[in-house]
């Protein structure tokens, strides 16, 4: 008796090529187009296909979901171990711009200010069945800099990932990440991005969240139902918060010495500054490497 044949082979040729270009063509287009750096991709690709796993991190981009496909995707990334990356978007957006509906081929999926429900179910369903889903605490993009991530991390986050988790019954992992440069690279406003920006993937180790499941499971009508999530959400963003002052320690010692202020003291004026903001956006794209040649060209001085 022979195996049965893959669902994508049972498809139309169009629909095969198409899942093909995406399979291999994204994550190979992100990878050419922009210099991306993953860091403990090893870690990142710790959950295999067919096992559910939530990778989490800031938001800068509509490019975000797009790395994360590129830092895990099977063959493209060094031990890469996904074939199929969903993400959220915003469902008003891909009904709207022709362009965004295109992430419905790439694994994206609506969700709706308004009702987000479904999105949520759907997520969990999903994870359920051994996919893995990238989802940011924040909910939409907050800032396209590190500095803006410095002050907005940890703001109020959405309960969304927090409510996904509760609804597999806290038996999902999450992966937490930061993501640099994306802002940089296409932040709002933009459509085409700009060629070879570096952008860096830094991936944190698992977070385990048992403790939350119960022998009955979750139910949104539970009056712990929502606080919880919150509590979970707040806790991703703090491992996120802690990935991003190591990931981007360079970067903000470059910011105090170009600006003679500590990051901290740094106003909501002077972040809206157009000289700064256009400082930020060159910096961001300068490697690791690079960022050291910067900070001693100003120690120099």
């Amino acid at each position: 008796m022979t195996d049965s044949p893959s669902p994508e082979k049972l498809w139309s040729f169009f629909r095969r090529a198409r899942y093909l270009i995406i399979l291999y063509g994204v994550p190979l287009f992100i990878r050419l187009y922009f210099r991306l750096t993953v860091n403990n991709s090893k870690v990142g690709n710790t959950y295999s296909e067919g096992e559910g796993v939530i990778f989490c991190s800031n938001h800068q981009s509509h490019l975000d979901a797009l790395i994360v496909g590129a830092s895990v995707a099977k063959p493209v990334a060094k031990n890469g171990t996904r074939r199929f990356v969903a993400f959220m978007g915003n469902g008003k957006v891909m009904k709207e711009n022709f362009i965004f509906s295109l992430t419905y081929w790439c694994g994206g999926f609506p969700i709706y200010r308004e009702n987000p429900n479904p999105a949520l179910n759907h997520a969990a369903k999903i994870l359920n069945e051994g996919f893995c889903v990238f989802m940011s605490p924040q909910g939409m993009r907050v800032g396209t800099s590190p500095v803006d991530d410095y002050f907005n991390l940890r703001t109020d986050p959405r309960s969304g990932v927090g409510r996904v988790l509760l609804l597999a019954n806290g038996k999902i992992p999450i992966v937490p990440m930061y993501i640099h440069g994306a802002g940089a690279a296409l932040g709002g406003g933009r459509l085409i991005p700009r060629f070879k920006s570096f952008i860096s993937v830094s991936f944190g180790d698992p977070m385990t969240f048992e403790k939350y499941t119960r022998s009955q499971g979750w139910n949104e009508k539970d009056p712990d139902f929502y606080p919880t999530a919150k509590k979970i959400a707040i806790e991703i963003m703090d491992v996120i918060h802690e990935l991003m002052m190591k990931q981007e320690e360079n970067y903000f010692s470059i910011i105090e010495k170009k600006f003679s202020k500590s990051i901290k003291n740094i106003t909501p004026e002077f972040r809206a500054d157009r000289s700064f903001r256009r400082y930020q956006r060159n910096l961001s794209n300068y490697s690791p490497e690079e960022l050291g040649k910067e900070f001693t060209k100003l120690t120099n001085k």
